[in-house]
């Protein structure tokens, strides 16, 4: 009966391990995910994202952002290695846009020392000036 109780036991502790293990491997739990708030600041060849991801405050993280150009389908994937905001902000230039063109923009976060990545933003949609 010890013996029974001691592998019961054993299994237990390893199936809590293997759990905490997966969602500690994002920084934060998997169903966690940034948001991009709406674009205001929105130039010729440029627009900011504000990107808020409250469990990571203050901590240094990694962004992969996507910019999908909507015209031509053309898709790139940009990194930034920032550090969040006490509230758990940051305002990410996209540089190297084309005039009078709509993007699509998602993004994925880590933290800096963690190799997986959150899932994946809503996707928010801004047009360049002309």
């Amino acid at each position: 009966m010890q013996l029974l109780m001691k592998k019961l036991s054993i299994g237990i502790l390893a199936s809590i391990f293997a759990l905490t293990s997966l969602f500690g491997a994002f920084g934060a739990q998997a169903a966690d995910r940034p948001t991009i708030n709406k674009i205001k600041d929105v130039k010729r060849t440029s627009v900011v994202l504000p990107v808020i991801f409250k469990d990571l405050k203050k901590k240094d993280v990694v962004l992969r952002v996507r910019v999908r150009n909507t015209e031509t389908g053309k898709v790139e994937i940009r990194k930034f290695n920032v550090e969040l905001g006490k509230k758990g902000r940051e305002n990410v230039s996209i540089t190297n846009l084309m005039p009078d063109t709509k993007y699509k923009f998602s993004v994925k976060i880590r933290k800096a020392t963690v190799k997986n990545y959150s899932d994946t933003s809503k996707t928010r949609s801004a047009t360049t000036l002309p």
